[in-house]
């Protein structure tokens, strides 16, 4: 039984280091048609439960979260964080979009992803992996935690 969960963490682990592919980061003109497709799937997550180190279908950390539902749009962003992070064009998060991916963490060190849902009249909405509630919609503006920590925004190429 330990070898098959040490071949199933190396498996993981495998796939963890071989997911930053080194894709071009070109940003072309935002596809509108494809972010509320984007957005409406993510959403259609919302209940499902957290887990480390899980990317779906029914239980997810941030990142794979995140990872799941771009892949299902045959989209390759990376399984990491930190893959994510580099996986398009970085913006002020003031100017987030639908679809967009959004980063959080202290210091240097990026600690959570989220994807966008709005951004209208200063209020940034994202749906997300929370740790304590799985997969859930919330406003970053109106959370003393999230608008505290919030790093930058991703725009994804088209």
């Amino acid at each position: 039984m330990r070898n098959i969960y040490l071949l199933f963490f190396f498996g993981l682990l495998a796939l963890l280091l071989s997911s930053c592919s080194s894709s071009s980061n070109m940003v072309s003109p935002r596809n509108t048609a494809a972010e509320p497709e984007v957005v409406s799937f993510a959403i259609s997550k919302v209940g499902s439960a957290y887990r480390f180190g899980s990317a779906g279908p029914n239980r997810f950390d941030c990142s794979g979260f995140t990872w799941y539902v771009y892949h299902q749009k045959r989209k390759d962003i990376g399984r990491t964080t930190s893959c994510q992070s580099n996986a398009g064009r970085r913006i002020n998060a003031s100017r987030a979009a639908p679809g967009d991916l959004i980063f959080f963490g202290k210091g240097r060190k990026m600690q959570h992803v989220g994807i966008v849902v709005s951004n209208e009249n200063g209020n940034l909405r994202m749906v997300h992996a929370s740790s304590s509630r799985g997969v859930i919609v919330e406003s970053v503006s109106n959370s003393p935690y999230w608008s505290r920590r919030i790093k930058f925004a991703v725009r994804l190429d088209a």
